[in-house]
């Protein structure tokens, strides 16, 4: 097969556009799985120790 360079240019700039597109879902999908885990977090130590029955820390 011959491949102008024109071609193989656009084919690089749509891997690139396409590889950019991954990157910024996996950075979201990251940023989401955080977020989860934080509320996760927060409502075992919720489960564990209420904050209304939590005793103070300046008083311990």
């Amino acid at each position: 097969m011959n491949f102008s360079y024109e071609l193989l240019q656009v084919r690089a700039s749509e891997r690139i556009a396409q590889l950019r597109q991954e990157a910024e879902n996996e950075r979201s999908l990251r940023q989401k799985a955080k977020e989860a885990f934080q509320v996760l977090a927060f409502a075992r130590r919720e489960q564990r120790q209420p904050a209304s029955k939590a005793p103070s820390r300046r008083s311990a």
